[in-house]
């Protein structure tokens, strides 16, 4: 897609979604197309549905958040999800995977690397910054996105029960941290962003999937309902 498609992709965005982000207006949503189309002049941007993850998940359903940072640059890796891969194996998600298989000895990674499963159990995996140029990574990190997801991010933490956020990385850390209004009752977890890992310092803390696996069930891809 490219910057000249976003308008439709805004206009499509589901009406849950819609009613409960009033900032989300006509103003705010072309200024964003505006700025996406100067950086890009007419290039490819990626993910073709910068809006899945709401798509998949109404804002009532959402249990758990995990933010990733702005969407995998390489072709045809965004799909649109934080951290999923609709095509290759990105570094980051190895990482992810590597906790997996230290909690549950014997569990497989599968052979496509999405994590849709994880959106139908009621995980809201959210780039803070929805696109990006294809081949050039945080090309629309000064976009503007971020006013508009930090919407997202504020109306979920003033739930009387908010879901559990878990931040990876300080990019993640720095955006919820000001997003999220003071005196908020969610639970956050904390570690370093599981890409270039080297040290093996992701969720060396403990795991985030284990604290919170009564929320879901984070080794079936295929997911559960509910």
């Amino acid at each position: 897609m490219t910057a000249d498609d976003l308008p439709a992709a805004f206009a499509s965005l589901p009406a849950a979604w819609r009613e409960v982000l009033p900032g989300w207006s006509g103003a705010a949503e072309q200024a964003v197309v505006e700025h996406v189309r100067a950086a890009s002049d007419g290039r490819e941007i990626a993910p073709a549905d910068p809006f899945r993850a709401l798509r998949l998940l109404p804002p009532q359903a959402v249990k758990v958040v995990v933010f990733g940072q702005d969407p995998y640059p390489q072709p045809g890796h965004a799909d649109g999800l934080a951290f999923s891969a609709g095509r290759g194996k990105p570094h980051s998600l190895r990482r992810i995977f590597d906790v997996l298989e230290a909690d549950r000895p014997g569990w497989r990674r599968p052979e496509v690397w999405r994590l849709d499963g994880w959106a139908r159990q009621g995980a809201l995996l959210l780039n803070p910054v929805l696109t990006v140029e294809v081949g050039r990574a945080g090309s629309h990190a000064n976009c503007g996105w971020q006013a508009l997801t930090s919407e997202i991010v504020e109306v979920l933490c003033r739930r009387e029960v908010p879901p559990v956020f878990l931040l990876w990385g300080r990019a993640a850390n720095d955006f919820f941290d000001a997003a999220c209004p003071p005196g908020s009752a969610a639970t956050v977890l904390r570690t370093r962003h599981p890409s270039h890992d080297m040290k093996r310092e992701f969720m060396a803390e403990g795991s985030h999937f284990a604290a919170t696996a009564d929320s879901l069930d984070w080794w079936s891809l295929a997911g559960r309902p509910g």
